[in-house]
C-alpha cells in the first residue's frame, strides 16, 4: 500500500513537472511575449487560452495552414518572428472578404497563402521564414505594417501583398526580386523609403498613391506599368533609362513634386497621360531618338516653360500639352516640321510661346498648320542656348577648374579656348564624372535655357581662382562653391535654392538671402569678411554653419526649423536661441559668450558650449531648459574651459540622463585642419571599418547636419562606422577625427562610392583598403610612411603618389584603375604587387627585389626593367601586353606564369632604312630549361583585308637582324606596310593563342639615290581619300569624313555595297568622277545648298542623292554584328572576344593607313589606343566595320 501510494505521488510529482515546463515554453521575459517550437497543426493547443494576452510571437518548427489560420486570430499580436519556422502543405483552408467565394491555403511548401494577415491590423513587424520562397496575393493587404525586409529566398511576390499598408514607411527588397507586382504597395500614404538595388519591373499601381515616397528606378529597368507611380506627391526625379521599353498609361500623372525627367533614349511603347497632372514640371527633353509623343504625356502641367525635343521626334499625339499655360519658349531640332495632332496645344496661347527651328527651316513650320502660329525663330548654326552661368577666373591662373553639375536640358560648356563640351542630362557630379574646365583663366560659359540647370558643384579642396560668377538659373535647388576668389554673390535669379554651401569663400563681403525663401541648408564657414546676415526671409532653414566668421550679432528667431546650429570660433557675447524648438545640435565652442538663452527643445541631445566665457548660474539655466533624455541617448554637453563649469549644478544633469564632458573627453570640437582622414562619398548609405594603435574615442562629422558621432575604438580591434545620409546632397563630406587610427578598410563586397579620399593627416596609418565601386582619380599617399597594405582596385584611379619611404610596403593592389605610372622608388620589402587593366606603358621593378607575386595584365607595356632578376617570385601574369620574347623572364621556380602578349611594336630605334634589328628576339628562354631559336616570317598588308608573305628574295637575315632590298617594293609602289610573325617554342602559348607574337605595322619607304620627291612630305600635305581607301568594304554602311577632306580619289568608295550614307562637314574641293558608285540606296550628306550643287557637278550622280542635312552618323556606333563586343574608354577601343577562336584585327584612318593590326585571342580582351578622337575603320577577320568617335 504504501509503495503504491508513493509511486502515485511520484506520477503526480511528473505531471506537475511536465506542465510547468510547457508553461515556461509559452512564457518569455516580458508579458505578452511568447515563444513556442511547433509541429504542423499544434499552434491552437499551444497557446494561452486568452489569445488577446499574445503580443509578441516567435515561432520555431513547422506550420500548416491551420496554424496560419490560428495567427489570424491574434487580434493583439504586434510582433511576429517566423525566422526559424517552416511552412507545409496541408490543413483546413480560411476565408476572406479580400477574395469571395474562396478557400484558401497553403498550395506549395514555404509560400504565404493570399490575403493571410490581410487587414489585421495590430500587425505591425513581421520577421519572415528565412526559407520562405512565396509570397501570396494581397498576403498582408492593409495590415498595420511599419517596415518589412523580405528575405533572400523570396523569388515571387503576388499581386497587392503589401497594398493600404497605412503606416508602412520603409521596406527593404533583395536584389534577386526584381519584379514588383501589380498594386505591390498601392495605397502605402506614409511609405518614403523602398531599398533595393535592381528592379527591372514595375507592375500597374505599383506603388500608387504612396504620397509620401521619394524612390528613383535603378539603371536596367524595362518595364514601369500603367498607374505605376500615380499620385507619388513626393516624387521628386523620374530616371527612365534606355533599357525601358514601356511605360504605361498614368504612370507618373498627379506627381505633384516631380520637377525633373530624364529620359534617356526611345521607349517603344508609350501609355497615355504619363506625366499629366505634374504641377512642378518646368521643362522636358526628348533624346535624338525620341520618335513620339504620346496622347496627353504632358497634359495639365500648367508650370512647364520650356520644352527641347530632340531630332528624332516625329509625332505628336492628341492633348499631350493641353492646358500647359506657362509654356514660353519650344525647341525642336527636327528639320522637318514633326506631325501634330490638332488638340496637342489646347488651351496654349500659341502667339506667345517662342519656338526655336533649325536654321533655314521657317518656310516649313509656318507652311503647317499646327506650327504657323508660334513665334517662329530660327537657331543659328551652333546655337546652343544662352548663358545661364558665366565663371570668370583670375586671368593666367595656373589652377585647375572642376564643374559638377546636374542639368534637365542639354548643356553646353564654352571653355572660351575654342574648346566645346556638351552634355546630355543627367548628373555629373562626382570627381570623374565632373567637367575639366581649366583653361588658364579663361572665362567658361554654361549656354541652356534658364530651367536647365538644377545642381552646381565647385568643390576641389585645393580651392580655385573664380574672382566672379553669374546666373540665370531659376530652377537651380543646389549650389556648392567653396574656396573661390569671390567677393560678391548674386542670388536674386535662383528662387527655389535650396541648399548653399559657400565654405572657405574668404573674400566674401556680403550675402544677400532675401530672395531664397525655400533654403534648407546654409554653410558660410570661414567667410570672414560678411559682416552681416538677416536670415528673415529664409525660415525653411534647417542647417546653419557659419564656424569662424566675424557675425557678432545673430538673430534666429526667424529660423525657428534648425535642428543644426554651428557657430564654432565666431566671436558672440550673447546669444538667444528661445525660438529654436527643433533644434538637436548645437556647436557654440570657443565663441567668448557670457550668456547663452536656450529653448525648449525635447530633441536637443548634443551640446557644445565648451571654452566659453559661461558662469556656474549661466551654466545652471542652460542646464535647467535642456530636455528629460533617456540613457540609451548617451546626451552629452560639454563644458569645460568656462570659468563656472566646475562650480554648477551637474547633479541636475545627471537627473536628466545628461552627461556633463568638463575634461574634453571624445574630443571637443575638431581641429578642421588636423583630421585624421577626410572623403567626399556619392553613397546614400556608407560603412567603413577602422583599427586604432591604442584605445581611443574617434569622432565623425557625416557632413549632413547629423550630430558629431564618437564610436570607441578598443586596440586592435575593428571598428565598424555605419551612416545613412540625411540630406539628398549629390556628395557628403566626412571626417573622422583620432589619433592613432592604423587601419581604413571596407568589408567584401562593400563599397564607398568616394570621390575623394584624404588620408595624409593619418601618419599611424598601416592599411589602406578600400577597393571598387569609387571615383577617385587621384590619391596622395606621400606622408603615410608607415603603410604596409594597399588596396585601392577598381577606385578609377589616373595617378597615384606613393609614400616618400615606402621601405614598409609590403602589398600593393591597384588592379582596374587608369594608371599611366607607378614609381616603386625604395619599396625593398615589396612581396605582392597587383596591377592589371591599368595604361602602364614601362614599370621599373629593380626597387623590389622580394617581389613574389606580381600581376600586369592587360596595360599595355611596352617596357620592364628588372623583371629578370627577381630570384624569389613565384607567381608571374605579365600576359596582354606588347613586350617582345626577349623582355619576357626564364620561368626558373615559378609555379604559376601567364605571358601571352598581344603585339610588339619595335622600337623606331631598331629600324634604319632598309635594316630592321631583331636580333635580341633570336634565342630567348620562357618555360623551357634553356634559350631557343626563334622563327620569323614576314608579311606585305596589301589591303585591309589581304595579306601576303614576304618572298624570302627580298630580304637577308643574319641572326635576326634583317636586310631589305627593293624587290620588297609592289611596282610603281614607294612604299609598303610589312610586319612580322615571331615563333619561339619556349613560349608555346604565343604559338597557339596568336600563331606568334605579332608586330605592329612598319612603314618601308623605297630610298632613291636621286629624285626630288619625299613621299612623306606628300602625305603631310595631303588631305583627303586615297585611291581604294575603302574599296572592298562590304559591310561599311556609314561614314563621317573629316572636316579637312579637301579631296576625294578615284574608287575611293568602289564595291561598297552596303553603303548607305556618307556625311561631308565642309567644303571638298575635288571629287573623282569614280570616287562613289551611282547607285540608288547611297545619300551623301552635306551642309550647305552651295556645296550641294558643287558636288553634283563634280560627281555626275544620277541615282545617288546628295541632301543638305547633318546625316544620321551617331557617336560610339558599330555597325557589324559578329563575334565580339567593343567599348570606348576615353582614348581606348577595347575588344572582347565571345568565341574560343583567335581573330585577326586591323584599324585604319580615313586615308587607309593603318593604326593598328593584331590577334583578338580566343574568350580574350585586346586594347586599340586611339591617336586621337575621329572616324577609324575597324576590320575584324577581314569584315569592315565603321567606328566613329566624337
Amino acid at each position: 500500500m504504501l509503495g503504491f501510494m508513493r509511486k502515485k505521488i511520484h506520477l503526480l510529482f511528473v505531471a506537475l513537472f511536465l506542465f510547468s515546463l510547457s508553461t515556461s515554453l509559452l512564457c518569455a521575459q516580458n508579458g505578452g511575449s511568447f515563444s513556442l517550437e511547433i509541429q504542423a497543426g499544434e499552434l491552437a493547443s499551444k497557446l494561452p487560452a486568452n489569445k488577446n494576452e499574445v503580443q509578441d510571437l516567435t515561432l520555431k518548427g513547422s506550420l500548416n495552414t491551420n496554424d496560419l489560420s490560428v495567427l489570424r486570430t491574434l487580434t493583439q499580436m504586434s510582433r511576429l518572428d517566423m525566422r526559424e519556422a517552416t511552412i507545409e502543405t496541408g490543413g483546413d483552408g480560411y476565408t476572406s472578404t479580400y477574395y469571395p467565394g474562396q478557400t484558401l491555403q497553403v498550395e506549395k511548401p514555404n509560400s504565404l497563402p493570399k490575403a493571410l494577415f490581410a487587414g489585421i491590423k495590430s500587425l505591425q513587424r513581421i520577421l519572415l521564414p528565412s526559407q520562405l520562397v512565396e509570397i501570396g496575393d494581397g498576403a498582408f493587404r492593409a495590415s498595420g505594417l511599419t517596415y518589412i525586409q523580405l528575405p533572400e529566398s523570396v523569388t515571387t511576390v503576388g499581386e497587392h501583398a503589401f497594398a493600404e499598408c497605412i503606416s508602412l514607411s520603409k521596406a527593404k527588397l533583395h536584389a534577386k526580386l526584381s519584379k514588383v507586382a501589380k498594386g505591390f504597395f498601392e495605397g502605402c500614404s506614409a511609405l518614403t523609403t523602398i531599398q533595393s538595388s535592381k528592379i527591372t519591373e514595375v507592375g500597374d499601381n505599383a506603388f500608387r498613391g504612396c504620397k509620401a515616397l521619394k524612390f528613383t528606378l535603378s539603371g536596367g529597368a524595362t518595364r514601369v506599368g500603367d498607374n505605376a507611380f500615380q499620385g507619388c506627391e513626393s516624387l521628386e526625379i523620374a530616371y527612365l533609362t534606355n533599357t525601358v521599353t514601356y511605360l504605361g498609361n498614368h504612370a507618373f500623372d498627379g506627381c505633384s513634386s516631380l520637377s525633373m525627367i530624364f529620359i534617356k533614349s526611345n521607349i517603344e511603347t508609350l501609355g497615355e497621360y504619363i506625366f499629366a497632372n505634374c504641377p512642378k514640371l518646368v521643362n522636358i527633353n526628348t533624346p535624338y531618338d525620341f520618335t513620339k509623343l504620346s496622347k496627353g504625356m504632358f497634359a495639365q502641367c500648367n508650370a512647364l516653360k520650356e520644352v527641347w525635343l530632340g531630332s528624332g521626334l516625329t509625332e505628336i499625339d492628341a492633348a499631350a500639352f493641353e492646358n500647359c499655360t506657362a509654356l514660353t519658349s519650344f525647341r525642336i531640332d527636327n528639320p522637318s516640321a514633326p506631325m501634330v495632332d490638332a488638340t496637342a496645344f489646347a488651351g496654349i496661347n500659341r502667339s506667345g510661346v517662342e519656338l526655336l527651328i533649325p536654321n533655314g527651316k521657317s518656310a516649313i513650320y509656318s507652311a503647317n498648320d499646327q506650327w504657323k502660329n508660334f513665334q517662329v525663330k530660327e537657331l543659328a548654326l551652333g546655337d546652343n542656348g544662352i548663358k545661364v552661368v558665366t565663371i570668370h577666373q583670375k586671368s593666367g591662373t595656373s589652377k585647375g577648374l572642376k564643374v559638377g553639375i546636374r542639368t534637365t536640358l542639354p548643356l553646353t560648356f564654352n571653355l572660351g579656348n575654342g574648346s566645346i563640351v556638351k552634355k546630355a542630362p543627367g548628373t555629373y557630379s562626382s570627381g570623374r564624372k565632373q567637367i575639366d574646365c581649366t583653361n588658364g583663366g579663361k572665362t567658361v560659359d554654361l549656354l541652356s535655357m534658364p530651367s536647365a540647370l538644377r545642381d552646381l558643384i565647385i568643390n576641389d579642396l585645393d580651392g580655385n581662382d573664380i574672382e566672379h560668377i553669374t546666373f540665370n538659373t531659376p530652377e537651380l535647388d543646389y549650389l556648392w562653391l567653396t574656396g573661390s576668389q569671390i567677393t560678391s554673390l548674386d542670388l536674386t535669379k535662383m528662387p527655389k535654392l535650396r541648399q548653399l554651401n559657400i565654405y572657405d569663400n574668404v573674400l566674401l563681403e556680403a550675402l544677400d538671402l532675401s530672395h531664397n525663401p525655400d533654403l534648407t541648408f546654409l554653410d558660410i564657414s570661414f567667410a570672414e569678411k560678411i559682416q552681416n546676415l538677416d536670415l528673415s526671409a529664409t525660415p525653411k532653414l534647417t542647417t546653419l554653419k557659419a564656424a569662424q566668421t566675424k557675425l557678432s550679432t545673430w538673430d534666429l528667431s526667424k529660423v525657428p526649423l534648425l535642428t543644426e546650429l554651428d557657430l564654432s570660433m565666431t566671436k558672440i557675447q550673447s546669444l538667444d536661441l528661445s525660438a529654436l524648438r527643433q533644434i538637436k545640435l548645437i556647436m557654440l565652442p570657443k565663441c567668448e559668450l557670457e550668456h547663452i538663452t536656450f529653448p525648449t527643445a525635447p530633441d536637443l541631445k548634443e551640446v557644445f558650449i565648451n571654452d566659453n566665457n559661461l558662469s556656474a548660474d549661466e551654466l545652471n539655466a542652460i542646464y535647467k531648459a535642456l530636455p528629460q533624455r533617456d540613457a540609451a541617448d548617451e546626451a552629452k554637453i560639454y563644458i569645460k574651459n568656462n570659468p563656472g563649469a566646475d562650480t554648477s549644478n551637474t547633479g541636475l544633469l545627471k537627473s536628466k540622463n545628461w552627461v556633463a564632458d568638463m575634461e574634453g573627453t571624445g574630443t571637443d570640437t575638431p581641429d578642421l585642419t588636423q583630421e585624421a582622414i577626410s572623403f567626399f562619398t556619392a553613397n546614400k548609405t556608407v560603412s567603413i571599418n577602422v583599427i586604432s594603435a591604442k584605445n581611443e574615442t574617434l569622432s565623425i562629422d557625416w557632413g549632413d547636419g547629423s550630430h558629431i558621432e564618437k564610436a570607441t575604438v578598443t586596440q586592435g580591434l575593428q571598428k565598424n562606422l555605419k551612416h545613412t545620409f540625411e540630406t539628398s546632397t549629390p556628395q557628403h563630406e566626412v571626417k573622422i577625427y583620432g589619433e592613432s587610427i592604423t587601419t581604413l578598410s571596407t568589408s567584401l563586397f562593400n563599397v564607398l562610392g568616394l570621390t575623394y579620399l584624404d588620408v595624409s593627416h593619418c601618419l599611424t596609418l598601416q592599411k589602406l583598403a578600400v577597393p571598387n565601386g569609387n571615383d577617385l582619380l587621384s590619391i596622395d599617399l606621400s606622408k603615410n610612411n608607415e603603410l604596409t597594405h594597399i588596396d585601392l582596385a577598381g577606385c578609377k584611379l589616373n595617378a597615384i603618389t606613393l609614400p616618400e619611404d615606402g621601405t614598409k610596403i609590403q602589398e600593393l593592389k591597384l588592379s582596374t584603375n587608369d594608371i599611366k605610372e607607378l614609381v616603386l622608388k625604395g619599396m625593398s620589402a615589396l612581396e605582392v604587387l597587383s596591377a592589371p587593366s591599368n595604361k602602364l606603358k614601362e614599370i621599373d621593378l629593380t626597387p623590389c627585389p622580394k617581389l613574389k607575386k606580381i600581376n600586369l595584365n592587360i596595360n599595355g607595356l611596352e617596357k620592364v626593367v628588372g623583371l629578370k632578376e627577381l630570384s624569389e617570385l613565384t607567381e608571374l601574369d605579365i600576359a596582354n601586353n606588347t613586350l617582345p620574347f626577349s623582355m619576357l623572364p626564364p620561368r626558373k621556380n615559378m609555379t604559376s606564369y601567364v605571358y601571352s602578349q598581344y603585339w610588339y611594336d619595335i622600337p623606331s630605334e631598331l629600324i634604319k632604312d632598309y635594316t630592321i634589328d631583331l636580333s635580341a628576339e633570336y634565342m630567348v628562354q620562357g618555360i623551357t630549361d634553356q634559350p631557343e631559336q626563334t622563327s620569323y616570317k614576314w608579311y606585305i598588308q596589301k589591303t585591309m583585308t589581304e595579306k601576303v608573305e614576304v618572298p624570302q628574295t627580298a630580304y637577308t637575315e643574319q641572326n635576326g637582324v634583317f636586310t631589305f632590298n627593293d624587290t620588297l617594293f609592289p611596282q610603281g609602289s614607294e612604299k609598303v606596310e610589312i610586319f612580322v610573325l615571331m615563333t619561339n617554342p619556349s613560349f608555346p602559348e604565343i604559338n597557339t593563342k596568336s600563331q606568334g607574337l605579332r608586330s605592329g605595322f612598319i612603314t618601308m619607304k623605297r630610298i632613291h639615290v636621286e629624285g626630288p620627291l619625299d613621299p612623306s612630305k606628300f602625305d603631310t600635305k595631303f588631305e583627303g581619300i586615297y585611291e581604294n581607301a575603302f574599296a572592298e568594304s562590304k559591310n561599311l554602311i556609314e561614314i563621317k569624313l573629316p572636316k579637312n577632306t579637301k579631296e576625294i580619289r578615284h574608287k575611293a568608295f568602289s564595291n561598297c555595297a552596303k553603303l548607305q550614307a556618307v556625311v561631308i562637314t565642309a567644303q571638298v574641293d575635288k571629287l573623282s568622277e569614280k570616287a562613289f558608285e551611282d547607285r540608288e540606296g547611297l545619300v551623301i550628306y552635306v551642309p550647305t545648298d552651295a556645296i550641294k550643287s558643287e558636288f553634283e557637278k563634280m560627281g555626275k550622280f544620277e541615282k545617288t542623292k546628295v541632301v543638305v542635312d547633318n546625316g544620321p552618323v551617331s557617336n560610339n556606333t558599330i555597325t557589324a554584328d559578329r563575334a565580339y563586343r567593343l567599348a570606348f574608354e576615353e582614348e581606348t577601343l577595347i575588344l572582347s572576344s565571345l568565341t574560343a577562336e583567335s581573330q585577326e584585327v586591323a584599324l585604319y584612318d580615313l586615308q587607309g593607313h593603318s593604326i593598328a593590326r593584331t590577334m583578338l585571342p580566343g574568350n580574350s580582351i585586346i586594347r586599340l589606343t586611339l591617336p586621337q578622337s575621329g572616324c577609324y575603320v575597324l576590320a575584324i577577320q577581314g569584315e569592315v566595320s565603321k567606328v566613329f568617335i566624337p
